[in-house]
């Protein structure tokens, strides 16, 4: 191995010796508060509620099916229209039918013939008796044919309503005001061969039924404070079929459509603990709740006061929720929070902190558990809509 360079050596040796060649020692400096928004939470009046998770379900759904046998001719609907009761949906072949009816009604001309030419011979015979030129007997087999003609024209009476009924029938009109679905047969198939064929569908969407369960805490709960604060007559059905309940769809925070309670199941379900409740609501066109489509579903309770923070105040870690609480001394302290429902972006607070307590809102990524900050108080703790934590 080389030695190194007598010239590098004395190099080293000078630069060493040379006042303040390395400057005093690093000593670690600490960087400056950070600075944060701070607020007091805001108190205020909201709504508590009960909050539910339910299911919409059509009012009505009915099957449209052919109730007479022949050759489907035309279909006056289009899939998913909005129809009307009474409308005119399909048509089957009436030829046959009218040709029923023609001779239904020619029967009826003819036992109507038969009734009256008994009627007026009866009458006859009965004057004639009077003067005895008939015989009793000859009347009373006389009011026989009479009674037996009667109960022809009647019979043919009853078989031409029958005869009316099937041409009637083959107009396929709408038994409701609903929206008609898919048609099942094209024109042109025998429909009613043996069996009632369906050819469509109608759902009934305005008003919609929302089912959900109450456990039976809740409800006994709910009812009872419901009683005692006036609200319902336990013993009034209508009264409980007027509590209020307000139904919301999922990617939404809002509860828009309002109804009210329809039927309550007569029984807790012992295997899930829950009571069924349906609500029913008002579904316009076009309808914002669909059968089958999950929701959420609240009942507002009462009036409450209560201290809110903005939701962007709130931070998330693996004990719950928290919020960063500067002290006098302007030193964070990580505090555990009890929370409530969210309300227009500011989140109830149950538990954690006091109404005179200094909260950061703005500025948590800044802020950490035990550090020293330079906090600026902000008017109220109102809602905010993004953080700001650059």
């Amino acid at each position: 191995m080389r030695s190194a360079s007598p010239s590098i050596l004395c190099a080293v040796a000078l630069a060493s010796a040379l006042p303040g060649a390395c400057g005093p020692p690093n000593d670690y400096v600490a960087p400056p508060a950070a600075e944060v928004t701070v607020a007091h939470p805001a108190s205020r009046s909201y709504t508590e509620y009960l909050y539910f998770t339910g299911r919409a379900s059509a009012v009505a759904t009915v099957d449209v099916r052919a109730r007479v046998e022949g050759f489907l001719q035309e279909v006056f609907f289009d899939e998913g229209d909005i129809v009307e009761q009474g409308d005119l949906l399909c048509k089957i072949d009436p030829s046959e039918y009218q040709a029923r009816v023609d001779e239904a009604q020619a029967a009826v001309a003819e036992a109507q013939a038969r009734f009256d030419l008994a009627t007026a011979t009866l009458k006859r015979l009965q004057k004639a008796l009077e003067t005895n030129a008939v015989s009793v007997l000859e009347v009373d087999e006389k009011s026989a044919e009479r009674t037996a003609s009667r109960a022809s024209l009647e019979s043919a009476r009853a078989e031409a309503r029958v005869a009316a009924l099937h041409l009637e029938w083959t107009d396929v009109v709408a038994p409701m005001a609903g929206r008609v679905g898919l048609r099942v047969v094209d024109p042109g198939n025998l429909v009613g061969a043996g069996e009632n064929t369906l050819l469509t569908t109608i759902v009934v969407y305005d008003p919609i039924y929302v089912d959900f369960d109450v456990d039976e805490r809740t409800l006994v709960q709910a009812l009872e404070a419901d009683v005692r604060a006036g609200r319902i007559d336990a013993a009034s059905v209508a009264a409980v079929r007027d509590i209020p309940l307000e139904v919301g769809v999922a990617g939404k925070d809002d509860y828009p459509i309002v109804g009210k309670a329809h039927y309550f199941a007569q029984e807790v379900d012992p295997g899930t603990g829950t009571l069924m409740v349906r609500g029913i609501f008002p579904n316009p066109e076009p309808p914002t709740l669909l059968p089958g489509l999950f929701v959420r579903v609240r009942n507002p309770r009462k009036e409450v006061q209560g201290l809110m923070l903005p939701e962007v105040a709130i931070g998330t870690d693996q004990s719950g929720r928290y919020v960063l609480v500067v002290g006098d001394d302007d030193v964070v302290e990580q505090r555990s929070l009890t929370v409530g429902p969210l309300i227009d972006g500011a989140r109830v607070i149950h538990g954690g902190v006091e109404a005179d307590e200094r909260v950061v809102v703005n500025g948590l990524l800044r802020a950490r558990a035990g550090a020293k900050v330079l906090p600026t108080l902000q008017a109220a703790a109102e809602p905010a809509p993004t953080p700001d934590d650059g």
